[in-house]
């Protein structure tokens, strides 16, 4: 069992602004981790950022069709601030 990593567009209606979550989903076809992802998060669009590895899987301890939020706007460490000299 492999899965893919899902980054998924929510715009927050409190705060009026635009954020993302990354999802792990536990399904070989590409369409359906998208669809879940988007059901998971009731986010407004997402897209495929990467193939997940079966032991990735096994590790989040996810099952098929299993999703799991593994990265959301709080806290991203893709995202760092850069010091211009």
């Amino acid at each position: 069992m492999g899965g893919w990593n899902v980054t998924v567009a929510i715009f927050d209606d409190a705060n009026g602004r635009l954020t993302h979550a990354e999802f792990a989903v536990a399904t070989f076809d590409p369409a359906e981790a998208v669809k879940i992802a988007l059901d998971a998060s009731g986010g407004e669009a997402a897209v495929i950022t990467g193939e997940m590895d079966r032991p990735s899987i096994e590790a989040l301890g996810l099952s098929p069709g299993g999703v799991a939020k593994i990265i959301d706007g709080a806290y991203d460490p893709r995202v760092w601030t850069v010091t211009l000299h």
